[in-house]
């Protein structure tokens, strides 16, 4: 598997990780010191708490499955999932029934011998669908819906403010889609330098992957979010179409800037 292949299926995966099989974890307070808290300022922190470790799973999926995955990086995935769902107890039940569902499914998979196979449930991709949509429409972050269509992206700024990014990814077209985002660190490095050879590139630093996901098949829509400094970034799709070409090769980019 070559880098830029390991580099794809893990953005993809981003998309694909948020369900619901149980809840495990959770103490919930009834009553006493809670009860009597502010409701007010209670929900806000609540809401600030688990929408800032919901979206920080999809820098955990980046970070530890874009190499050859490993039982431990799963797991790891999983205590990402767990983390928010606990940070979310005290709010919707629905995201926090997802993100537990999550670390429930991925855990089994583990324990079943494999790991990888939790992306193939449906219902696995229904929670990460679920999930990603309450981070996209509750949590305030930047929001950026992008449309996927015949090869091209539509709804994409030229500029976004630096910090974190949750981004829709609704696929119009007859083909399945990804968003990848790397960082280009330079101001030399050209956007057709990158795609034309996607893995050199990468070997060489020329661009770093900075987050990505909102894997979609045709008709479907997809969430990721991602914390951006500011910097160049290449927004582009590294899905190869029947002859192993990319996407991105077909115009299927987008450059912007991080101010």
């Amino acid at each position: 598997m070559t880098r830029t292949t390991r580099f794809t299926t893990a953005v993809g995966a981003v998309a694909l990780l948020t369900l619901g099989v149980g809840l495990t974890g959770c103490t919930v307070k009834v009553g006493g010191e809670q009860a009597n808290a502010e409701p007010a300022t209670a929900a806000a922190a609540d809401l600030s708490a688990g929408c800032d470790a919901a979206a920080a799973i999809d820098g955990v999926i980046l970070a530890e499955l874009s190499g050859e995955p490993t039982d431990e990086a799963f797991l790891a995935v999983a205590d990402a999932y767990a983390a928010a769902g606990d940070a979310l107890h005290e709010g919707a039940p629905e995201p926090h029934e997802a993100a537990h569902t999550a670390a429930e499914a991925i855990t089994q998979a583990v324990e079943d011998g494999n790991g990888p196979a939790v992306f193939e449930d449906p219902a696995f991709t229904d929670a990460a669908t679920a999930l990603g949509a309450w981070v996209f429409e509750e949590c305030g972050f930047e929001s950026v819906a992008v449309t996927a269509k015949s090869f091209e992206f539509g709804g994409l700024p030229d500029t976004l403010p630096a910090g974190m990014v949750s981004v829709q990814l609704t696929n119009g077209s007859e083909d399945p889609h990804v968003i990848d985002v790397m960082r280009i660190p330079d101001d030399a490095t050209t956007a057709e330098q990158i795609i034309a050879d996607p893995e050199a590139a990468m070997g060489s630093g020329l661009v770093e992957p900075a987050g990505g996901g909102a894997f979609t098949m045709p008709g479907g829509v997809g969430y990721f979010s991602t914390e951006l400094e500011p910097g160049r970034y290449l927004v582009l799709c590294m899905i190869p179409d029947s002859e192993n070409v990319t996407h991105a090769a077909h115009g299927m980019y987008h450059e912007l800037v991080v101010e």
